[in-house]
């Protein structure tokens, strides 16, 4: 069985657990890691930007990756997740 590490990026820890939960509660993930806050530099809109983030990392099979990709869009504030 292949095995998947799904790191995304969540503006706060409310987010982070509000996506952990309900991808661990549908059965879309195993295991859910929110990791402490981070600092992110990146590109949006043609801008250099910056903010504070948190990390969380979700852990799937192959067979169920898809379906959890498709949920955290659904449950993401931002526009396009990481």
């Amino acid at each position: 069985m292949d095995l998947y590490f799904v790191y995304v990026t969540v503006a706060d820890r409310g987010e982070a657990e509000r996506i952990a939960r309900t991808s661990v509660e549908e059965r879309l993930a195993a295991c859910a890691n929110i990791l402490g806050g981070i600092h992110s530099v990146y590109r949006w809109e043609g801008e250099v930007c910056e903010g504070n983030e948190v990390a969380l990392i979700l852990k799937t099979t192959e067979a169920r990756r898809e379906a959890l990709q498709q949920r955290i869009r659904q449950l993401h504030s931002y526009a396009c997740p990481c």
